[in-house]
């Protein structure tokens, strides 16, 4: 006998099961914190990223350079432009925060060109015109990094949140794309705008009332006293 939730006529055993479930339900956590805590972890989401964006070019390094790559070759190369990478996001976090949108506005708007038209991925054109797209948020995110952040890792956040919380109780993810319940559809629109909306609303919120080393602009020296603040200078015409 198959049991079902009654709502959505789930089946219960379509539900992801050992470690895949496990790892839903931790992505799941991941994106409510991105969603919620973004900014003011702002610093350690950066540098994760970082980390992850050098380890994976370690391993293009490896994969370029040698013909045969043995384990210690992944490990030490992967190793230095893994912690170089994040050690350069979390010092220079809003160069790179500018230049990682820069790149994924650019390489979205290009991979739907790819996708949905003739040309392919040895085309230039896509690629040209998805480099002159991410320009402008790219720039947004230097000048304006708290605004574009806090949207961003809200959104995405919730967006992550919302599949992986589908996903444990629905089906496999290729059923999503391939016809299968459009339920998941609706609960991925219906459910990630709200959700964003609230996380965008609590990160500001935090950014007022919290100042921690982690986030991009703290009222704290380096011993985490907090810094006197800043006189006003008054024009002179003012004066009595």
């Amino acid at each position: 006998m198959i049991e079902s939730i009654a709502f959505v006529s789930i089946p219960l055993e379509s539900m992801p099961e050992g470690p895949m479930l496990v790892a839903l339900v931790g992505t799941m956590f991941v994106g409510l914190i991105s969603c919620f805590f973004g900014y003011v972890l702002f610093r350690l989401e950066l540098t994760m990223t970082g980390l992850f964006w050098g380890l994976g070019l370690g391993a293009m390094i490896v994969l370029w350079r040698f013909d045969a790559p043995r384990g210690i070759d992944y490990f030490v190369i992967c190793t230095a432009t893994g912690l170089l990478v994040a050690l350069v996001s979390c010092l220079l976090f809003r160069l790179l925060f500018a230049l990682g949108t820069f790149a994924a506005f650019g390489l979205t708007v290009a991979g739907l060109l790819i996708t949905y038209t003739s040309a392919t991925h040895t085309t230039a054109w896509p690629w040209i015109v998805g480099a002159v797209a991410g320009i402008g948020p790219g720039v947004a995110a230097f000048l304006y990094m708290r605004q574009v952040f806090i949207f961003l890792s809200a959104l995405f956040g919730a967006f992550v949140a919302i599949l992986s919380a589908a996903l444990v109780i629905g089906s496999p993810p290729g059923e999503i794309t391939s016809g299968g319940p459009r339920w998941m559809i609706w609960v991925l629109v219906l459910g990630t705008v709200p959700l964003a909306a609230a996380g965008m609303y609590t990160q500001v919120w935090l950014a007022r009332i919290l100042r921690t080393s982690l986030a991009p602009t703290s009222k704290r020296d380096r011993r985490g006293k907090p810094l006197p603040p800043k006189k006003k200078i008054l024009p002179r015409f003012t004066k009595l």
